[in-house]
């Protein structure tokens, strides 16, 4: 009979292994009782709520919540991607006010997930996203504003107004969080150092990014349509954001060759000027661009991505990168 691995080991061999996916995770989980405390910081660690089991999930945990009761797998989350269907409004005010991602739903998702270091944040009208499982705009928004949150115990609490690096990522402009308060004043925005807005419109006309202004990385996603734009703005982007390390474009793949070039070149101007301007190509997507970064890890991620690109389109003289084949 061949001699058993030793213990520490098998459970490295084990944390490995769950570290892979989520279903190898559960597999391990099934093993036993001392397997799955070791599979369940990574079984959880990715949470997606367009998904029907993520959605179930988190409202399980918010009912939970709501009953007095501390969600304990909720600490083993760390990237978490928020999509909730709403029924939309006419009024321009309150449709930003019902959907605006603001300081205090950041502050209980991290109280409700206080190991958080990758938040994305989506709300889609329902006429397309009407399934029954699906998470609702204003039932989120009851839940995470309840008082039952604000008496969480210490150990689910969290650093909430610490400075522990949070990326952020918004899908729509009216989610963007646009406050009466002074952009000096203490806010659990600070906590947010990488940010995605997946709209140029967010610059106009008087972006209220200094309420992130502790962002030392800023990426704006555009059609194609604004990118000379977006780049013009540099400088206003570094003046708001004081930290402010890099700033990407994103460019949709199916930007056209006019576009490309007249954004290059803007990129090459302000490049030359010492700012940090960078500029890189990605599905139109943001949730999919999203969720492949945590499947590739720090490869994959946008400001590495924008790096590589960067400095590829600077070797080839800023000429327009080759169309992307559907």
């Amino acid at each position: 009979m061949p001699a058993a691995l030793p213990n520490e080991l098998l459970l490295g061999i084990l944390e490995e292994a769950a570290a892979t996916n989520t279903r190898t995770a559960y597999a391990i989980c099934l093993v036993a009782s001392w397997a799955t405390q070791i599979a369940e910081t990574h079984l959880y660690a990715l949470i997606q709520t367009h998904y029907k089991e993520g959605a179930d999930l988190v409202r399980r945990w918010l009912e939970e919540t709501g009953q007095g009761k501390v969600p304990q797998r909720a600490r083993y989350v760390r990237w978490l991607w928020v999509e909730a269907s709403f029924e939309g409004s006419k009024d321009t005010i309150v449709r930003r006010l019902e959907l605006e991602f603001n300081p205090a739903l950041l502050t209980n998702l991290i109280r409700l997930f206080p190991n958080l270091q990758s938040i994305g944040w989506t709300q889609r009208h329902e006429s397309g996203y009407n399934e029954l499982w699906r998470l609702r705009n204003h039932q989120l928004r009851t839940y995470l504003l309840s008082s039952r949150l604000d008496s969480l115990p210490d150990e689910a609490d969290g650093d909430v107004h610490g400075l522990n690096p949070l990326h952020l990522a918004l899908s729509s402009r009216s989610e963007i969080y646009v406050a009466q308060t002074p952009p000096d004043t203490p806010s659990i925005l600070d906590r947010v150092t990488h940010l995605r807005l997946n709209s140029y419109a967010w610059t106009l006309p008087n972006p209220p990014l200094g309420y992130y202004r502790n962002s030392t990385h800023l990426s704006i996603a555009s059609d194609g349509g604004g990118s000379e734009m977006l780049v013009l703005f540099s400088g206003l982007f570094v003046c708001r954001l004081p930290k402010l390390e890099m700033y990407v474009i994103e460019m949709f793949e199916r930007c056209t060759r006019e576009s490309w070039v007249s954004c290059l070149k803007r990129v090459k101007e302000r490049r030359s000027k010492g700012l940090p301007v960078f500029v890189m190509m990605r599905p139109d997507s943001l949730r999919e661009d999203w969720e492949g970064e945590w499947l590739g890890g720090e490869g994959r991620s946008v400001w590495t991505r924008a790096r590589v690109f960067t400095s590829e389109r600077e070797q080839e003289d800023w000429a327009p990168p080759p169309p992307v084949l559907s």
